[in-house]
């Protein structure tokens, strides 16, 4: 594993983030448990991990930014369209442009998101705000778990 360096997380999950230190001793256990090799690894959309605390403050800011700016009447384009529910932390990174996919094994949602063709908008809400989005590629997990990828309206997709 080599000589393991300092590095900062930030828990999304807790109702007021911030950057904390993550400490050589911790990342090793962490990474024992999860059976990573890499301090990168551990990062997920409910714990970022950084190499810098500048990096993580950026980070952390331009988050808390766009938190505070949500606004249904610019990121809601239409109620008339299927809706997922979501964290609002996902919202936010999504917005971020870094959460484009959700795994489903509901046959409710699976059912309501058939009607939804490639191109075709749906919402992304946590029961106050409602994020438009647009489905670009659905793809069957297992037996009851299904994918669904999209990015924000008139973003120009990537090839896959």
């Amino acid at each position: 594993m080599g000589t393991l360096k300092t590095h900062f997380c930030i828990d999304l999950s807790v109702k007021n983030p911030e950057v904390m230190e993550y400490s050589p001793e911790v990342i090793r256990e962490d990474l024992e448990y999860f059976g990573f090799k890499d301090p990168m690894e551990l990062n997920d959309y409910d714990h970022k991990i950084f190499k810098t605390e500048k990096a993580a403050e950026s980070w952390l800011t331009k988050y808390k930014g766009i938190l505070k700016a949500l606004d249904n009447n610019k990121i809601c384009l239409t109620k008339d369209v299927p809706t997922i529910l979501y964290k609002r932390r996902y919202i936010v990174q999504t917005l971020m442009g870094e959460k484009l996919q959700t795994y489903r094994d509901s046959d409710r949602v699976h059912k309501m998101m058939s009607k939804v063709t490639i191109g075709g908008m749906f919402n992304l809400n946590d029961q106050t705000f409602f994020l438009t989005v647009v489905l670009k590629a659905v793809e069957k997990i297992d037996k009851k778990t299904y994918k669904y990828v999209f990015d924000l309206p008139g973003k120009k997709s990537k090839k896959s």
